[in-house]
């Protein structure tokens, strides 16, 4: 799944509507608890106004229970 994107602003994106479309209620706020992330960051990442550090990509990709490979 991961290799269809470009970048992971549009992976995370890919990931939250794939969640929503199995669970309606799940939300930005959902997943960023899961990412163990504020909204906020969220919020500002999927909309290109926040950047994450390499750390805080390595932690997401984790929590995603990506591979090595994939991260």
């Amino acid at each position: 799944m991961i290799y269809e994107y470009t970048n992971y602003r549009s992976f995370l994106k890919g990931v939250l509507a794939n969640k929503n479309k199995r669970n309606n209620s799940y939300s930005l706020r959902a997943m960023a608890s899961q990412l163990r992330i504020s909204p906020a960051l969220l919020s500002g990442v999927l909309n290109a106004h926040r950047n994450l550090s390499q750390e805080k990509a390595i932690e997401i990709a984790s929590a995603l229970n990506l591979n090595k490979e994939e991260i």
